[in-house]
């Protein structure tokens, strides 16, 4: 926003969900904009890993989708964390709880740790606003793609994204030639089955788009709704 300003006005952690509220200003006019994650663990039956529900409701423009859901294990976590290392050299990328191949996947005390700290370590990329300019980031959070569709997407060797989430055309991103990390503990690293659930409004900037600013200070992006 030309001439604005923008401050972290509140942030908190409240029954697991951590709420930001962002100030905008200009010569005009002030509002706020809000971004709510939840981060909670699923075990389905007869899983051999945990789901971790990534639950993201927001009104920052930054964002393609109002409210989403979607489910990412411990190991795509890793690979973000990677990636988002090799996108921001210089920038200082929170860290991830660490590997623990001692501890049983499903002891219930470790997953809550291990949720509490993902939870934590995705509320801190959130408060940074160079890492929502990160088309993985956002692909991450919103999508349903696995880690190597993403990093297809993001190295321009595909453009491809699930049925469950509009493609992004036209939208300049850092060049991740690097082969990412792709270690995992007791998961592999294969794609989410579980597909994104998406609640779409509102922005539209033509028929069958939705106009949205990544990161305003780095780059626009027509998302195709149609």
């Amino acid at each position: 926003m030309t001439g604005g300003l923008a401050r972290i006005i509140s942030s908190s952690l409240l029954c697991n969900l951590i709420i930001m509220v962002l100030e905008v200003s200009n010569n005009d006019s002030i509002y706020q904009s809000f971004i709510k994650i939840k981060v909670e663990s699923r075990i389905e039956p007869y899983a051999s890993y945990v789901n971790y529900e990534i639950n993201i409701e927001t009104n920052d423009p930054s964002f393609t989708f109002e409210k989403s859901s979607t489910r990412r294990r411990y190991s795509e976590f890793r690979t973000l964390r990677a990636m988002l290392v090799k996108q921001f050299r210089h920038i200082n990328t929170p860290e991830l709880p660490p590997k623990a191949p001692f501890k049983s996947a499903f002891d219930m005390d470790f997953v809550e740790q291990r949720r509490t700290k993902l939870e934590e370590f995705l509320a801190k990329l959130l408060s940074k606003k160079i890492f929502l300019s990160s088309r993985a980031f956002h692909l991450f959070l919103q999508s349903s793609c696995s880690m190597t569709e993403i990093k297809d997407i993001v190295t321009g060797k595909s453009n491809y994204v699930d049925v469950n989430w509009p493609g992004i055309v036209n939208e300049s991103v850092s060049d991740l030639k690097d082969e990412v990390d792709k270690s995992s503990d007791e998961e592999s690293s294969g794609s989410c089955s579980v597909p994104v659930t998406l609640f779409t409004t509102g922005y539209n900037s033509s028929p069958g788009c939705k106009r949205v600013s990544f990161c305003d200070q780095v780059t626009v992006a027509e998302i195709h709704t149609s």
